[in-house]
């Protein structure tokens, strides 16, 4: 089962590609059963966010609850569950990233993010189970992720819709399909953040890597983030709970091999509220 890599789209002028058999079948396997795990772990400890039959309550309502049983803050949202598994081989597609990486690199100003010459970088994945009925908007990637990739797992799902300018494309769901692409620099990120105040994307340019995911099914979505970041950037990652010392930890073999990733539970996504001018208006 070799990944596959398909061309990326001309509507889209920011690096991407789209690859088919992402993971291998024993990789797979293990992501599979640890989204099967963590979901039956999670209708245990977060119940009140679940039904009677055992199906995660919808996006909104799921929010609801956990405000309402104090799963979360009052001023903090959530759109569903992760967990962080770090250091995962790049090897198999890392002529693709090459690839990627040297088309961004022309495109982007120099900064630590995009540099060719790269060797501080590591990469962990984020296993993410999201509620049915989600909706997550338009976004860039947050300063840590330098390079990412989004792996749907599963029969059927929504993909992600990526904008360049007013140049929409979607990414059809298939179980092991990754997309790959590139963050950008920080003016770009910056402007989107005042664009999407003033309600304005469609003004980004067409290298800001804007895309959003959906999720219009009644089913759980499974779907695992690959991140690339530099590694000046765990410090500040702990800092902020994204991943723990523990989870640093492995048992590894005389080579220094892993020989084994401990499971590590499913926690609530937590998400900064960042109001519209129009929501704000409203207030």
């Amino acid at each position: 089962m070799k990944p596959k890599v398909i061309k990326s789209s001309p509507l889209i002028s920011w690096p991407h590609r789209i690859i088919n058999n992402f993971f291998s079948e024993k990789e797979l396997k293990w992501v599979e059963g640890y989204f099967e795990y963590g979901l039956k772990e999670l209708r245990k400890k977060y119940w009140p966010l679940f039904d009677k039959d055992g199906n995660m309550l919808p996006g909104l309502k799921l929010q609801e609850e956990a405000h309402k049983h104090r799963i979360i803050t009052p001023n903090t949202a959530t759109n569903g569950f992760s967990v962080f598994v770090p250091f995962w081989s790049t090897e198999r597609y890392i002529e693709v990233i090459d690839d990627i990486w040297k088309e961004a690199s022309k495109i982007y100003p120099w900064e630590r993010n995009n540099d060719i010459r790269r060797k501080d970088y590591f990469c962990f994945l984020e296993l993410n189970i999201y509620p049915p009925q989600l909706d997550y908007n338009f976004h860039v990637d947050i300063t840590y992720k330098t390079f990412t990739g989004v792996v749907y797992i599963g029969k059927g799902g929504n993909g992600t819709t990526l904008k360049s300018s007013r140049n929409e494309l979607d990414v059809v769901w298939k179980h092991n399909r990754g997309l790959l692409f590139m963050n950008c620099d920080k003016k770009r990120r910056q402007e989107v953040t005042e664009m999407r105040f003033d309600g304005r994307l469609d003004d980004a340019g067409k290298y800001t890597p804007l895309h959003k995911y959906q999720n219009n099914t009644d089913n759980v979505r499974f779907a695992v983030n690959m991140n690339v970041v530099h590694i000046n950037n765990i410090g500040g990652m702990i800092k902020k709970g994204v991943l723990s010392k523990e989870s640093l930890n492995f048992q590894t073999n005389s080579s220094g091999e892993i020989l084994e990733r401990p499971y590590r539970k499913f926690e609530p996504i937590l998400l900064r509220y960042e109001p519209t001018k129009e929501q704000q208006e409203k207030r």
